[in-house]
């Protein structure tokens, strides 16, 4: 009889224990603070690799370099370009002008003859940029007036157009005027080339008159999406 009750009790241990062990190995194991450090560490570098195939043929393994083609700006960057009186030169030896210093701008003499008052400011802008807006700073206390143009010039052929104009008619003492509608040679695509042309900002005097017409300065509204 006490075999029989130490047999069952054995018998009752050992299913219990295999019941036990069967619960214990369908429960997923508990990872350890390690485990889900090298865990992070994994999906970090799964995701860098992600990052380098999106960019491949720019991704350099053996140095860890990055080299793009472009970087581009997203939404286009605004910039502005200026000319003072002082960017401006003659067109030729009949020009009799003045620059003042102070807050004064640029003149051309009453005794210079009619049509030889036209000073020009070379344009050094980036290429792809586009130009919106032309904007002009002036002091006209004269019953003349005098027109400024934002020119471009082929190289080959020496073809010349307006981009942009502003004209000191209709007012009176010292004002800004703008033009922001840009006439490009190429309107399907309106951006500077400047291997295809050259820029300039041209100021003509019809009927100089000294110091009662001034170009005081010239600011160039562009905006850029490419970093050269």
């Amino acid at each position: 009889m006490k075999h029989r009750i130490l047999l069952t009790i054995a018998t009752v241990v050992a299913a219990s224990t295999m019941i036990f062990g069967t619960v214990m190995a369908a429960k997923p194991p508990v990872p350890s603070p390690l485990d889900l450090v090298w865990a992070a560490i994994s999906n970090l570098q799964t995701a860098v690799t992600g990052i380098q195939n999106t960019i491949a043929g720019f991704w350099d393994d053996s140095t860890n370099t990055l080299t793009a083609s472009k970087l581009s700006y997203s939404p286009a960057r605004t910039h502005v370009y200026t000319l003072s009186p002082f960017d401006f030169g003659p067109t030729n030896s009949e020009v009799k002008f003045n620059r003042f210093d102070g807050g004064e701008g640029l003149s051309v003499a009453a005794d210079t003859p009619n049509d030889f008052g036209r000073m020009i400011a070379p344009v050094h802008l980036p290429d792809g940029a586009e130009i919106t807006d032309f904007a002009v700073r002036f002091r006209d206390n004269s019953t003349s007036d005098f027109v400024v143009h934002l020119n471009w010039t082929q190289w080959v052929g020496g073809s010349e157009a307006s981009l942009a104009d502003v004209s000191t008619e209709g007012f009176s003492g010292e004002q800004w005027a703008n033009d922001d509608t840009i006439s490009h040679p190429f309107p399907e695509a309106p951006y500077i080339d400047n291997g295809e042309f050259a820029y300039e900002v041209v100021a003509q005097w019809g009927d100089p008159d000294g110091n009662n017409l001034q170009l005081l300065g010239v600011i160039i509204t562009y905006t850029i999406s490419e970093a050269e």
